[in-house]
């Protein structure tokens, strides 16, 4: 009987983390109603299963920064200048997507069929947000949130264009990834795949978010040098450069004027009120100065640059959480490309490199933008998170 329960609230688990998923594209209520239910089944599984204190969280290689950056956002929060506000982000936020993370390895693990149907899930998704943003080109707005077009630019299901880039780069190197996975079937590969890669690569584009464009070529560069070196076979070798070389000339000759000038324009970043004396981050290295190891107080930003963002992810945290926070949550990125690139070497894992590049891609992209504090994208991105760590553990196993 406790066996049936427990298996009852794993899959309960499973499914409200899919649609969670599912949802967080478009719909930010539908993906913390998800959270919810799926949070409440970890719960009453553990109860269940009547794991000891030390069963209750899965174990993971991540689990000494993530709770050192928990530790790090509690310790910002307790002097923040406005506790209240920090300790609600501290728990609304900050700790949900912590959560999401444990929650994927719980019931994800080592599973593969479980792993193959999110991977699954993911693209599918993804595809969707595709059709969604090519119908908000040709109609104006999106047919999921009937979001307008943002200066002509793409945004599909969310809110501005730039969320919409960051998202399509977490989901696009992944999709590569599956693309010279071998145990995956040629039809597959070139019917299936190839066709959402070329779709979503053309969205990114259509979205004109030069950080983003910046973000999936450092990403992108991973996945080649990976597959070129520990995968690529001798034939492989000798084409895959060409077809790259022929494709970005395609690109470049058909790409519209205005695209070519917005990619022109990708290292002007006082173009976009960043840089110079009055610019969203000499605004936050000022704020930094004044509390510089454990921050002003997580989440209290807004309330002190007159409402605005830093657009860098990075010096919004040292500003909130300190230097000793900001280096926590690097600390979580570095080990997890660390571990990550010496299992590839190894397993020649094209699914794990396309998982790490896309969390590369998406961090640099968050340099010059808010990622990190965006709802969707934070839901996305630690999901992607656990997933990753999963994919780690099960080819570590074989």
């Amino acid at each position: 009987m406790r066996n049936n329960l427990v298996k009852f609230f794993d899959r309960g688990l499973f499914l409200f983390l899919c649609l969670m998923l599912a949802y967080a594209t478009f719909a930010i209520a539908g993906a913390e109603i998800s959270f919810g239910f799926a949070f409440l089944f970890f719960i009453l599984k553990k109860i269940t299963q009547r794991a000891s204190w030390k069963k209750i969280i899965p174990w993971t290689k991540l689990n000494l920064p993530i709770f050192c950056f928990l530790a790090a956002c509690l310790i910002s929060s307790i002097i923040s200048i406005e506790p209240g506000k920090s300790f609600y982000a501290l728990i609304a936020k900050t700790l949900e997507y912590v959560i999401i993370y444990f929650l994927f390895v719980e019931c994800v693990g080592v599973n593969k069929e479980r792993f193959n149907l999110i991977l699954i899930l993911l693209f599918v998704s993804c595809g969707l947000s595709v059709i969604d943003g090519f119908f908000q080109q040709v109609h104006g707005v999106d047919f999921m949130r009937l979001h307008p077009l943002v200066n002509n630019w793409l945004t599909a299901g969310f809110k501005y264009y730039n969320d919409f880039a960051a998202y399509l780069i977490l989901i696009l190197l992944p999709i590569l990834g599956a693309f010279f996975y071998k145990k995956i079937k040629l039809p597959i590969r070139f019917f299936a795949i190839l066709p959402l890669t070329i779709l979503t690569a053309a969205c990114l584009a259509l979205t004109y978010s030069r950080g983003a464009w910046v973000g999936f070529l450092v990403g992108f560069v991973l996945l080649f040098i990976g597959i070129f070196i520990y995968s690529a076979t001798p034939k492989q070798r000798i084409y895959l450069p060409i077809l790259i070389i022929a494709f970005c000339a395609i690109v470049a000759f058909i790409a519209p004027p205005a695209m070519k000038q917005r990619a022109m324009s990708i290292f002007q970043l006082d173009s976009a009120g960043r840089l110079g004396k009055n610019g969203l981050w000499m605004q936050a290295i000022t704020l930094v100065k004044y509390k510089v190891f454990l921050g002003q107080g997580l989440g209290v930003y807004r309330s002190i640059s007159n409402g605005t963002y830093a657009h860098n992810c990075y010096l919004q945290m040292l500003t909130e959480i300190g230097i000793v926070g900001l280096l926590c949550f690097l600390w979580i990125l570095g080990r997890l490309f660390r571990l990550g690139i010496e299992n590839f070497k190894k397993s020649r894992d094209s699914l794990l490199l396309g998982l790490l590049a896309g969390i590369i891609a998406f961090s640099v992209h968050s340099f010059f933008d808010t990622n990190l504090y965006s709802v969707q994208l934070s839901i996305l991105f630690w999901a992607i998170l656990g997933i990753t760590s999963c994919r780690l553990q099960a080819t570590s196993c074989k």
